[in-house]
């Protein structure tokens, strides 16, 4: 049983809102890097992704984490993943399980810290992840050195269902995780369906969309959700199947890891919980 989930940070990046939204103009908004933490009965702590470490985007290299920082980036070791999980009562010793949603650089820079995880991916994923394309490599879309040592830890699946087949792969067994295949945005882009104690349900579809405003269908993607996707036909046929989905599901809580929305509350209010 998942018995309470709280979404919350690792930091953000300042820009033109054009630059996230096609035809958004030109005002400044904080494009979050989100990131959760469940707490199962069975298996403690659990983490949606593990973006950066106490040294931030510095996993991206130094062309990226450079340009980055003095272009808009926000980041403080306070918002790192092992400083999240001490603020949730957790240490990284005692998180079992990571469910990765795809491998770009924002969401495996703390994997290394965590020794005793299973990570939980699509085969699609690994098998990308570890021979990135050179332009990818060198901005910092992969970072192989964040994940290349952990391959005993990579629990990687080649079954998972797409998201259009309606029902997932029931992770634990016990009806609290379903993970879902949903390419597009990464070769083996994952989105998964959190079943919390007292009625929550949250789907966790990371990069599927950059925006809620995209999720929807009111905006178009703007020139950063573009650079940074694999495949852009394939990102739209993934898209399409999220709306479906949500449309059969719409008491389901979205979250997207980059909208602004989201990250303007987690940021300026704190953390979300759910299941209290």
């Amino acid at each position: 049983m998942l018995e309470k989930f709280w979404l919350t940070h690792s930091g953000y990046y300042r820009v033109f809102r054009n630059i996230l939204i096609a035809g958004g103009g030109f005002e400044r908004v904080r494009m979050p890097f989100l990131f959760g933490i469940g707490l199962h009965s069975e298996h403690g702590p659990i983490l949606m992704d593990a973006p950066f470490d106490e040294d931030g985007p510095a996993n991206m290299g130094v062309l990226a984490s450079n340009f980055l920082s003095a272009t808009g980036l926000s980041f403080a070791p306070k918002w790192s993943v092992p400083a999240r999980l001490e603020e949730f009562g957790f240490h990284t010793d005692d998180v079992e399980h990571v469910l990765v949603t795809h491998l770009h650089g924002d969401h495996t820079g703390a994997m290394k810290c965590l020794p005793n995880a299973t990570f939980h991916l699509s085969q699609a994923e690994w098998d990308h992840a570890n021979d990135p394309p050179f332009v990818g490599r060198t901005f910092g879309e992969y970072c192989p050195d964040d994940y290349a040592s952990l391959g005993e830890q990579m629990q990687c699946r080649d079954d998972l269902p797409h998201l259009d087949d309606g029902e997932g792969l029931d992770l634990f067994g016990d009806g609290s995780i379903e993970v879902f295949s949903l390419p597009g945005h990464t070769p083996g882009h994952c989105v998964y369906r959190l079943h919390v104690q007292g009625g929550d349900t949250i789907f966790y579809a990371a990069d599927a969309a950059h925006t809620l405003l995209q999720a929807s269908g009111e905006a178009e993607p703007g020139l950063m959700p573009r650079q940074f996707t694999h495949d852009m036909p394939k990102a739209n046929e993934a898209l399409a199947s999220l709306r479906r989905f949500l449309e059969d599901h719409p008491d389901d809580e979205l979250i997207l890891c980059h909208d602004p929305e989201l990250g303007r509350q987690v940021i300026d209010e704190g953390p979300v919980l759910f299941g209290e």
